[in-house]
């Protein structure tokens, strides 16, 4: 709530040039992003009606019974993978740092991987590759983050991401359905806190 307070707060100011700057319009498309992908994993969870939350693999709803849950969830990894590959590009064209470069070329990737998520459902011998490449780099680009954020002297975003790691690191424990969909919204809230703190700052 105060992150979404904070954003209002800009947004209501008169200076329109600062609200909407470099930094902070592919901020918004990084938070774009995330929120497109919960909303239709949300909907398309509804949708199914058996899909549970540590049972099921997230992927499994583009394989539901259910013609909308299928097309809802796939459309939605399509539309979030397109917002993570420009939210990726974005933000490096807006910082020098090369670890940060590095971090957010490897969002693109992890935004094209998740389109491909969306084009190819479980059936096909495409999938599999797409997810674990998304995974894979998604962890790497969240290490090569925080190695930047040491640097920079960050402590905020160092301690929220160790948070993030460690319900990571405990939802292994749980199984891997559990797991996968504990990673992805733990993933998606790294974004939100690096968004945020873009937002906040306007810088990188």
């Amino acid at each position: 709530m105060r992150f979404l307070n904070d954003i209002i707060s800009e947004l209501a100011e008169a200076d329109i040039a600062r609200v909407f700057s470099k930094v902070r319009r592919a901020s918004y498309i990084g938070v774009l992003s995330v929120a497109i992908f919960s909303i239709c994993w949300i909907v398309a969870a509804m949708l199914d009606g058996s899909w549970v939350y540590g049972v099921n693999m997230v992927s499994d709803l583009g394989v539901s019974a259910v013609r909308s849950a299928r097309v809802v969830f796939e459309a939605g990894c399509i539309a979030a993978g397109i917002g993570f590959a420009g939210y990726g590009y974005s933000i490096m064209s807006v910082c020098s740092r090369p670890l940060v470069k590095i971090t957010y070329a490897l969002c693109m990737v992890c935004g094209f991987c998740l389109i491909g998520v969306g084009l190819f459902n479980e059936l096909s011998p495409v999938h599999i590759p797409c997810a674990l490449t998304l995974g894979i780099v998604a962890t790497i680009a969240v290490a090569i983050s925080t190695i930047d954020d040491i640097i920079q002297g960050n402590v905020v975003a160092i301690v929220k991401t160790a948070l993030i790691s460690v319900i990571v690191l405990i939802s292994l424990f749980f199984g891997v359905p559990f797991a996968e969909a504990t990673m992805i919204i733990c993933l998606m809230a790294w974004i939100l806190v690096k968004s945020s703190l873009f937002i906040k700052m306007d810088r990188i």
